[in-house]
């Protein structure tokens, strides 16, 4: 699944480049699909650059729970890592439903 949003971001960046190329503006029709292939790719991407925080977010709490000699911190590390958790789980839900394709 991460495979596969990797090339979707890629294919949404080069949307995004090729909306402000002055020869895609000059052609109406081009422009019009890509504005509309651009605007169905927003929420998955939006969605999987949350997931992607939420990743790196749990990864930090993970180190602070290894390197911690703050038995305080490591306890309030512990406690986040289940609400990032579930929070993951919930994005991956989002996710798996926003690329299943449209009719």
């Amino acid at each position: 699944m991460l495979d596969r949003l990797e090339k979707v971001k890629e294919r949404y960046n080069e949307i995004t480049a090729l909306l402000s190329d002055p020869n895609v503006l000059s052609n109406q029709e081009r422009y019009r699909d890509l504005s509309k292939e651009h605007s169905d790719l927003t929420p998955l991407i939006r969605a999987y650059d949350r997931y992607r925080k939420m990743k790196d977010e749990l990864a930090g709490l993970k180190e602070i729970t290894e390197t911690s000699s703050d038995p305080e911190m490591k306890q309030l590390a512990y406690g986040e890592m289940e609400q990032a958790r579930a929070s993951l789980q919930t994005l991956e839900e989002e996710l798996k439903t926003l690329l299943i394709p449209k009719d």
